[in-house]
């Protein structure tokens, strides 16, 4: 392996161990109302009444930026979350990987079914890709750019896909 290679991916699990440290597991569809005790808010930190940020939001694996986590800050355009069953919000992610990285803004649409416990959610996105160590069909040091839409089932399972 290479130096830089190393240097990348200690720094990468640094970065993870750090934002791990001060959090503890939820599911993704666990984003409480605003108002709410903020200790009772694990695996996230609430910044005024309606921005969210989520150090951790999923695990992915893909192509060019082989493994990667994602970082997502939230911000809520629903005055209330009471009894809503369609939440609308804008999403800023950032997505460090072990042969790139992505940064992407977004439209999230939460859909939620409290009486059966189940969510899922859509998300369209602008993507800012840039890649290094070795990326999988891309050269390294290439900065691109696209789109992506995401959905997911329960917050547990991801899908998704882009050019």
């Amino acid at each position: 392996m290479r130096r830089r290679d190393t240097r990348t991916l200690f720094l990468q699990a640094a970065a993870v161990i750090g934002l791990l440290l001060p959090v503890q597991p939820t599911r993704a569809q666990d984003i409480p109302d605003p108002g709410t005790d903020p200790s009772s808010e694990p695996m996230m930190a609430r910044v005024g009444s309606r921005l969210v940020l989520l150090p951790i939001t999923s695990l992915e694996w893909g192509v060019p930026d082989r493994w990667s986590f994602t970082s997502r800050g939230v911000l809520e355009l629903n005055q209330a979350r009471d009894g809503a069953m369609f939440h609308h919000n804008l999403s800023l992610s950032l997505s460090p990987g072990t042969a790139g990285g992505r940064l992407s803004l977004g439209y999230l649409m939460l859909v939620d079914f409290p009486d059966r416990d189940l969510a899922f959610f859509f998300e369209p996105r602008a993507v800012l890709l840039r890649t290094w160590g070795h990326p999988l069909k891309a050269e390294p040091d290439r900065t691109l750019t696209g789109f992506e839409f995401r959905a997911s089932l329960g917050g547990v399972f991801n899908v998704g896909v882009g050019w």
